[in-house]
């Protein structure tokens, strides 16, 4: 048995290892062509330039089926996912390793990834759903919980009765990830070049790859206001709202499916969080910090994992749960950063919010609502009205905000996020 337990979580916006020693990162994507193999971080910022070397579905699509641009080192998606875990796991010797599964891996799928981590002198004690992990920090209720990954997403309906969680049903929204969502935002924002200057970022492939390695950069900044963006020597002037509006139809999916699904507290897990700024019904979700699933599956580690490996692997189904306590890790990690007013966020450093009209700023108002204070990793509400609420009930001072928190009066309402 090997000494150690590490924790791989899949889901290809980033495969991430958590290991005793570190936590390792890696975007699924690949650049390949003869012996030659790039992988994460360096084959996302080049992934333009070489469209007929590149793939970036070899995690939903992990079978042994031939690749239409096979090389001579790569022949199928099981190959690839084969080379990045080895990158991940290089260094750190052999594990025990549970691992956490996303709710569209099929058997067939499941028996390749075991086999590939048998190969890399990895051996797997623990099988565990994300969603399943990823909400049970919570309370007992019924909850929704929201997976982002690269080309789809997913829903999954957990009940939490009597501190025993249970997944219910899970739905793939295929054609709703993360790419699909930047490939919209990238075509919205050259429109706006070739609208306001006649210049196409798109026609050479340097130019898009600036396009998509500034995208992150620029969502933060556009939500702050109406901002310059500029490749090569040309630049532009747009808002969030140009966002906003690209996103409609790929969010439309999403909404409808969770609509369907009213009575259910939304979850999103931090793959997610960029939907928050994008519509209120997302603003008014949980999320769920980036370490909650890790951490969870350390509290739970005994019912997740096995003694000995070689006799069998158990797929956890359920999960018993410890007390509820009044700040649960799944809220501990995702504190609020930022104030949602339509088309711009503002950042939380020393924030009054407005009572009578739509407004936040550095100093109070005539009439002020509250204000909120930022404080390295934790916002409070330094100071509240009378008559303030937070989630609907009476607003108290000292409080401390997570993204997805609401705070009103009669006539107002100001939704918090979380902005990377």
């Amino acid at each position: 048995m090997a000494d150690t337990i590490a924790t791989l979580e899949i889901n290809d916006q980033g495969i991430r290892l958590n290991h005793p020693e570190e936590t390792r990162v890696s975007p699924a994507y690949a650049l390949f062509e003869g012996q030659w193999l790039t992988l994460g971080e360096d084959a996302q910022s080049q992934f333009r330039l070489r469209p007929l070397a590149s793939n970036n579905q070899f995690w939903n699509q992990l079978s042994l089926e031939p690749l239409a641009n096979a090389s001579a080192l790569i022949k199928h998606p099981a190959d690839l996912v084969y080379h990045q875990l080895r990158a991940l796991f290089d260094g750190l010797g052999s594990n025990n390793l549970l691992i956490v599964l996303p709710g569209y891996f099929s058997d067939e799928q499941l028996s390749l990834l075991l086999g590939i981590c048998q190969s890399l002198q990895q051996q797997v004690c623990g099988l565990v759903d994300a969603a399943l992990v990823g909400s049970s920090a919570m309370a007992d209720g019924r909850y929704l919980h929201l997976d982002m990954h690269l080309h789809q997403s997913v829903l999954s309906s957990i009940d939490i009765h009597d501190r025993q969680a249970s997944k219910v049903h899970s739905a793939l929204i295929a054609g709703c990830g993360r790419a699909q969502l930047n490939d919209a935002w990238v075509r919205a924002i050259s429109d706006e070049f070739i609208r306001q200057t006649r210049f196409n970022p798109r026609h050479v492939a340097e130019h898009e790859q600036t396009l998509y390695n500034q995208l992150d950069e620029w969502q933060r900044a556009l939500l702050a206001g109406e901002t310059k963006l500029t490749v090569a020597d040309y630049s532009i002037t747009t808002g969030f709202a140009t966002l906003q509006q690209a996103s409609r139809r790929f969010l439309e999916p999403l909404l409808e499916a969770i609509s369907e699904q009213s009575g259910r507290r939304l979850l999103l897990s931090h793959q997610a969080a960029a939907l928050q700024s994008l519509d209120k019904r997302f603003a008014g979700g949980q999320l769920l910090g980036a370490d909650t699933v890790s951490e969870q599956c350390q509290h739970l580690l005994p019912q997740l994992v096995v003694d000995d490996p070689d006799e069998g692997v158990a797929f956890a189904e359920h999960l018993i749960l410890p007390a509820h306590h009044a700040t649960p890790a799944a809220e501990k990690h995702a504190p609020a950063t930022h104030v949602l007013l339509g088309n711009s966020a503002y950042a939380i450093t020393e924030l009054w919010l407005d009572a009578e009209q739509p407004g936040a700023s550095s100093q109070p108002p005539a009439d002020s609502l509250c204000r909120l204070e930022r404080h390295q990793d934790r916002t409070l509400l330094s100071h509240s009205s009378p008559d303030c609420t937070l989630n609907g009930e009476p607003a108290v001072a000292g409080t401390e905000l997570q993204a997805g928190d609401r705070l009103a009066n009669a006539q107002l309402e100001y939704r918090l996020i979380q902005v990377h």
